[in-house]
C-alpha cells in the first residue's frame, strides 16, 4: 500500500481577509503575514501562523498546521484542508472513482510553486488538492 496523502494546510474563507486577520490575531494570537498577491487577485491570501515555523511555513511543532485566510471568490466557502498529492490528474481520477467531484479547473499558485484544484467529497465538503511543481 502506498503512503497516504498528507493534510498539510488549512484555508479559512472570508469576504474581508484583512478583517478576518484582525479577528484571528486578536482572538487566538495567530501571527498574520502580509497578504500574498497571486496572478489572479481572487486567489490572494494571507498566511496564518499558529506556531513556530520553518522558512516554508511548516510548523516546527508536531500535530500543528498553519494555514491561510482566502477570499470566498476562490470557491472555498467553508474552512477546508489542503491535501498534498504527487499527480493532480491521478488525484482527480481517484476523487471521482471514490464518489467525489472535481469542482474547479487546475489553479496555479505562483507564490507556492504549485497548483491545485477544488474537489467535493460525497458529503459536499470542499477539499484543496495541491501539488508542488
Amino acid at each position: 500500500m502506498s503512503q497516504p496523502n498528507p493534510v498539510t494546510w488549512f484555508s479559512i474563507p472570508s469576504d474581508d481577509i484583512e478583517g478576518a486577520a484582525r479577528f484571528y490575531e486578536a482572538a487566538f494570537g495567530w501571527d498574520l503575514l502580509p497578504v500574498t498577491k497571486e496572478f489572479k487577485s481572487d486567489f490572494d491570501y494571507q498566511v496564518a501562523l499558529n506556531s513556530q515555523s520553518d522558512d516554508d511555513l511548516v510548523s516546527l511543532e508536531r500535530g500543528r498546521l498553519n494555514g491561510c485566510l482566502v477570499k470566498k471568490q476562490t470557491g472555498i466557502t467553508h474552512p477546508t484542508v489542503l491535501i498534498e498529492v504527487d499527480d493532480l490528474d491521478e488525484a482527480a481520477r481517484k476523487v471521482k472513482q471514490a464518489g467525489g467531484l472535481v469542482v474547479s479547473e487546475v489553479i496555479p499558485m505562483d507564490s507556492l510553486s504549485g497548483e491545485f484544484f477544488l474537489a467535493k467529497d460525497p458529503d459536499g465538503n470542499i477539499l484543496e488538492i495541491f501539488r508542488n511543481k
